[in-house]
């Protein structure tokens, strides 16, 4: 059975005006960082953010939780480097840090 020609126009005009719109819509999964900042030590976001999405490591000092093991020891501001192959964060740790920690020389 063929459709009149104004209806096959018609329907295909709508064909097109759908797949275009189709095309055009995108959806991306996005977790907003700046929540952390609420009721928490967090201050500033953009590392994390940075970290997230270009998976930029970036040197200095962050309130880290540190565990040994299974075992938490403490929660403490830890200054972290730039490993010389540039592809890690390494903790910097003092000797007094490790003593206090329960960690022996």
């Amino acid at each position: 059975m063929l459709l009149p020609l104004h209806r096959t126009f018609v329907l295909t005009g709508i064909t097109f005006a759908l797949s275009a719109v189709y095309s055009l819509s995108y959806a991306r999964d996005e977790f907003n960082l700046r929540i952390l900042e609420l009721d928490s030590p967090l201050e500033n976001t953009q590392v994390l953010e940075d970290f997230v999405n270009n998976n930029n490591l970036t040197p200095g000092v962050y309130l880290t939780s540190v565990m040994w093991g299974q075992e938490y020891l403490d929660k403490r501001n830890i200054t972290f480097i730039l490993s010389s192959d540039k592809k890690r964060l390494i903790p910097r740790f003092t000797k007094a840090d490790l003593r206090e920690f329960g960690l022996k020389d």
